[in-house]
């Protein structure tokens, strides 16, 4: 699935899929050009967007660095109605 990510003031991801109609709303919204990602699945956003982020505490493909990359989501992405197909 192809995903548009869009970061707002406080630091959120806020998930789409690119095809959403609020990409461009949104995008407007929060002074952000959305970045676009291709995904099977929550947690290949999740890699994606977070895992300079995991990287940072651990080494990039461990078991911690997918558990760090998905922590981060938890408390910092908003997977959007339009993705409800990612599992």
């Amino acid at each position: 699935m192809r995903i548009a990510v869009i970061n707002d003031q406080r630091g959120t991801s806020r998930i789409h899929a690119a095809e959403c109609r609020d990409v461009a709303r949104e995008a407007k919204r929060f002074h952000d050009d959305p970045w676009m990602i291709d995904a099977d699945n929550r947690h290949d956003v999740n890699m994606a967007v977070w895992g300079d982020v995991a990287s940072d505490n651990n080494e990039s493909g461990t078991p911690e660095w997918h558990e760090e990359c998905d922590a981060s989501a938890d408390y910092a992405s908003l997977f959007l109605p339009c993705c409800d197909s990612l599992t």
